[in-house]
């Protein structure tokens, strides 16, 4: 085996690992080197993508609806204003426990219609 130079870094090393990731299609005569960086470089890549594909989906709000009740199965941002204040001044989350986790987004539902001055009205 003699020394050829690579085509990724220059150097004169041996060359005899055809690789096909560097440029997706194309093959390169490659060093190990080389070839070890441009491997590490592309599961870093596909991790970094996967991990940003997550991130992505964990900060997408989620729409939060209402599990019981006179309007139950809908959205806490077409719940009159009547009813969320209901369920905040008598504390009806906090007597059913269960559904404790919907006292944040009725809460900042309820803080932004009277920043926006939004009423909903009910029956």
């Amino acid at each position: 085996m003699k020394k050829t130079k690579c085509n990724k870094c220059g150097k004169f090393k041996f060359c005899w690992q055809f690789h096909w990731r560097i440029l997706n299609i194309q093959r390169m005569e490659v060093c190990k080197t080389c070839r070890n960086k441009v491997n590490q470089e592309n599961k870093m890549n596909s991790i970094d993508k996967q991990m940003q594909n997550v991130n992505n989906l964990m900060s997408a709000p989620a729409e939060e609806v209402i599990p019981f009740g006179k309007y139950k199965g809908w959205s806490v941002e077409d719940v009159p204003n009547y009813y969320l204040n209901w369920m905040l001044e008598d504390n009806v989350l906090e007597e059913k426990k269960q559904f404790i986790y919907l006292l944040k987004p009725i809460e900042e539902e309820v803080k932004y219609r009277n920043q926006y001055r939004i009423f909903i009205e009910g029956e």
